[in-house]
C-alpha cells in the first residue's frame, strides 16, 4: 500500500487482532468441545431407549399375531406396555437436554449475546441427571439421596446441569459398576452446597493437585477429553461459586460445588 496513493483503501491494511474477540472465540471453542462431550450422554440415552422401544414393538407384534391370546399372553402384553411407557420420560429428558444444550450454544455463539438466567432448583437438576444416567446406575450402583434442603440458585440451568452431569457421571464411572453414589444437598450461610461422593478408587495425589487444569484426566482416551473439569470450574466461577475435589475418609472421591442462594 502506497501512503501517497489516494486510491488506496483501508482494506489493503492488516487489521490489528481484537483481544476480546479472540478470547470469545477461545471460550466458544472450549464450549463446543464441552457441549459435544455432554451431548454424548443424552444422545446415548435416546439411542438406547429408541432401540428398546423398537424391540418392544417387534415383540408386541409377535404376541398380537398369535391365533388366540391366553392369560399368559395378556400378562406379557402388560409387561411390554409397561416397559414402553417407562421409556417415555427417559426419551423426553434426553431430547430436552440436547435441545437445551444446542439452544444455549447458539446464544453463546452470537457475539454480545448473553444466555438468560433464572432461578434454578439444584435438586431438580440432580434428579434430571439421574434419569439420564439410570441405565448406568442399574448395573449395580445404589443412590443415596441426602437432600437436607432444596435451595434455589440464580443461573443458567443448562450449564449448571452440565456441571452436575459431568461430576455424577465421573463418580459412576469411577465405581466400575458397583458401589454407592451419595448425593448431598444442603444450605449454609446463604450458600447452596452439593456434594457428590462415590465409593470408587479415589484420585491420586498428583492428579488431585492439578485436577482442574487443562489436559488432566483419569480416564481412558475414549472416555474423556481432559477438559471436562476445567470447563466445569469456569461455569461455576461465572456463577460466583466454587468447586473442589478431595478423597473421602473411607475411600472414593468427593466433589463439592457451592453456589450463592437466590
Amino acid at each position: 500500500m502506497n501512503a501517497n496513493d489516494p486510491s488506496a483503501t483501508s482494506s489493503d491494511s492488516i487489521e490489528a487482532p481484537d483481544p476480546l474477540r479472540e478470547e470469545h472465540l477461545r471460550e466458544l471453542g472450549m464450549m463446543l468441545v464441552g457441549i459435544a462431550h455432554e451431548l454424548n450422554t443424552p444422545l446415548g440415552v435416546v439411542i438406547s431407549t429408541v432401540d428398546g422401544l423398537q424391540r418392544c414393538r417387534q415383540k408386541l407384534r409377535e404376541v398380537i399375531d398369535r391365533p388366540a391370546l391366553g392369560p399368559d399372553d395378556h400378562e406379557q402384553l402388560r409387561a411390554i406396555l409397561e416397559h414402553m411407557e417407562s421409556g417415555g420420560p427417559v426419551l423426553a429428558a434426553g431430547m430436552q437436554r440436547m435441545e437445551a444444550l444446542v439452544r444455549e450454544l447458539r446464544l453463546q455463539g452470537r457475539s454480545g449475546d448473553q444466555a438468560t438466567t433464572a432461578r434454578v432448583s439444584l435438586t431438580d437438576l440432580i434428579e434430571g441427571n439421574l434419569l439420564l444416567l439410570q441405565f448406568q446406575l442399574k448395573q449395580g450402583i445404589a443412590v443415596d439421596r441426602r437432600f437436607e434442603a432444596e435451595p434455589m440458585v440464580e443461573g443458567h440451568a443448562v450449564f449448571l446441569g452440565q456441571v452436575l452431569l459431568n461430576i455424577i457421571r465421573n463418580a459412576i464411572q469411577a465405581m466400575d459398576g458397583q458401589g454407592t453414589l451419595t448425593l448431598t444437598v444442603r444450605e449454609r450461610g446463604g450458600m447452596a452446597e452439593v456434594q457428590v461422593s462415590d465409593t470408587g478408587h479415589g484420585i491420586a495425589d498428583d492428579v488431585l493437585a492439578r485436577l482442574f487444569c487443562s489436559n488432566v484426566t483419569t480416564k481412558c482416551p475414549d472416555e474423556g477429553t481432559g477438559i471436562g473439569l476445567l470447563h466445569c470450574k469456569k461455569i461455576i466461577d461465572r456463577h460466583g461459586g466454587t468447586i473442589a475435589a478431595a478423597n473421602g475418609p473411607d475411600g472414593g472421591a468427593v466433589f463439592t460445588v457451592t453456589l450463592p442462594v437466590a
